[in-house]
């Protein structure tokens, strides 16, 4: 609940969901974000208003909001959950540095150029 409440409050450009959270799963709430933009999408709902489960996203968060699955979860079929939930991606626990890095550079173009520069690539 605390993420969906930051998500209204704070513009991110992407979330690293974890999947075993106290009162929401990432998978729920993965699907509340997804139930919402798609609400967004088809003229129902609009940023600033009334969406489900009272979800609104700050109005600077992109849409659709890439979203990434961290779990400790990493047996076979996990990997399709995370991305039939509506999740853009996924990293099992211990996440690398390396793995992070890709992921991140993969949904977060603006930062893979800025990383790329800092690195010296």
């Amino acid at each position: 609940m605390e993420a969906l409440h930051s998500l209204a409050t704070i513009p991110y450009d992407l979330v690293l969901m974890d999947m075993q959270m106290p009162e929401m799963d990432g998978l729920t709430a993965t699907g509340a974000v997804r139930s919402y933009e798609l609400e967004v999408r088809s003229g129902q709902g609009t940023k600033e208003h009334a969406a489900p489960s009272s979800l609104i996203l700050h109005p600077s968060s992109p849409s659709p909001l890439p979203i990434i699955a961290i779990t400790a979860h990493a047996m076979q079929g996990d990997r399709e959950l995370c991305l039939a939930a509506g999740m853009s991606d996924y990293i099992a626990k211990p996440v690398s540095s390396q793995a992070l890095a890709k992921v991140l550079g993969q949904w977060l173009p603006k930062m893979r150029d800025a990383w790329g520069v800092m690195r010296g690539a």
